[in-house]
């Protein structure tokens, strides 16, 4: 069904040719289209469990994976700012304490509460562990990837995925991921991503944690 007030020229499938590098002026937009595809993910749920803390909240956090992402990696997004797609290189995998703080996760840890900055910090630091023990070489990392509801089902995510495989492939590293759902995990199977491990965040979500080797 095409959605309210876009034309049919508007609602064709996006292809990585429509996949563009984040601007300034769609920082915002970024982050609530992360903030809104996001809301319900079982990691965030375990961060801030109330509904209305995540709705509060998430979009700042979102503001700042993306600042911290301009600066140490890769953000694309389409002309519309339908979906976002956030990467790391393999010089910069491993994520930085300073830079995050440079990016304003203080902010999160004011709004959200030391209790809710405290899960965000432990979490993080175990998937970290778990991502460099598993990958054991140097590879390009999915930090966050999400497609606005607005804009859903109209390839979106496919274009921002395929064009950052293309990046890695070109790099000549894998790519390694990880997802709290299992719907996700056979989205990242559709290209070429394997779950190579299943564990339990502590005193959070299941998570799989996936890789895909260079060219699929």
């Amino acid at each position: 069904m095409r959605e309210r007030g876009m034309t049919p020229t508007d609602a064709r499938r996006l292809t990585a040719a429509d996949v563009v590098t984040l601007r300034a002026d769609q920082r915002a937009a970024a982050a609530a289209a992360l903030a809104s595809s996001l809301l319900d993910d079982p990691l965030n749920v375990h961060i801030l469990p109330e509904r209305a803390d995540r709705l509060r909240v998430l979009p700042g956090l979102m503001r700042a994976f993306v600042a911290y992402a301009e600066d140490y990696g890769t953000v694309t997004t389409t002309a519309e700012t339908a979906g976002v797609m956030m990467m790391l290189p393999p010089d910069r995998s491993r994520i930085s304490t300073w830079g995050m703080l440079h990016a304003g996760i203080t902010r999160f840890a004011l709004r959200a509460g030391p209790r809710a900055f405290g899960r965000l910090l432990r979490a993080g630091q175990w998937l970290e562990r778990r991502r460099f023990r598993h990958a054991g070489q140097p590879h390009w990392y999915v930090m966050a990837q999400a497609v606005s509801p607005d804009h859903q089902r109209r390839g979106v995510a496919a274009a921002l995925m395929e064009q950052a495989l293309a990046i890695a492939d070109a790099d000549g590293r894998p790519v390694h991921a990880e997802t709290f759902t299992l719907q996700n995990v056979r989205y990242y199977e559709r290209f070429g991503l394997r779950a190579i491990a299943e564990e339990e965040v502590p005193y959070g979500p299941h998570v799989w944690v996936l890789a895909r080797p260079v060219g699929g």
